[in-house]
């Protein structure tokens, strides 16, 4: 057993050192995936305000009972088109960085079992 009364303050810095990089890395999978999600929604919100605008505008230009229902219909199918391929890009993403994640949530659960921060305590013993 070790005298020098430094160790155990070397140790406890080791540790949080280990800890601050895991979580950094943690944090970089998890923004690479909610970045490209919110501009996925982002870009879906304003293509719908976008088509809900355009479709609109002509509906006040319509003569017909017959247009305004084809105008109506035209808009639903465009904003079921937007959230059809938003969900695909919010699937696409998601796989990918749910397998980038679990990866590094496995890594962490066996660096930072117990037994790895015992043996962490006891080297500089």
């Amino acid at each position: 057993m070790s005298n020098d009364p430094t160790k155990p303050f070397e140790q406890i810095g080791e540790l949080n050192k280990r800890l601050s990089e895991y979580t950094v890395r943690v944090n970089k999978v998890i923004a690479g995936g909610v970045a490209p999600a919110i501009k996925a929604q982002a870009d879906s919100a304003v293509a719908a305000l976008e088509s809900a605008v355009a479709h609109g505008e002509k509906l006040t230009q319509v003569k017909l009972p017959q247009e305004a229902v084809e105008e109506q219909t035209a808009l639903a199918q465009d904003l079921g088109e937007n959230f059809q391929s938003t969900a695909r890009k919010l699937l696409e993403i998601q796989q990918d960085t749910g397998a980038e994640l679990k990866a590094v949530l496995e890594e962490g659960v066996k660096t930072f079992t117990p037994e790895a921060l015992s043996q962490l305590f006891k080297k500089g013993s």
